[in-house]
């Protein structure tokens, strides 16, 4: 299971951090995806 190994680290690290990274990311890929969905010429490709 994925959760076992991710527990030790939960409990070290504030949740509000892999929060904080997770929402970051996934920001991210919405705003690429976004852009690759309009086509736009700025998207790096």
């Amino acid at each position: 299971m994925e959760t076992v190994q991710a527990r030790p680290v939960r409990e070290f690290c504030p949740i509000s951090v892999f929060d904080a990274v997770f929402a970051d990311w996934e920001i991210r890929l919405n705003i690429l995806e976004a852009q690759a969905a309009k086509g736009q010429p700025n998207s790096g490709y």
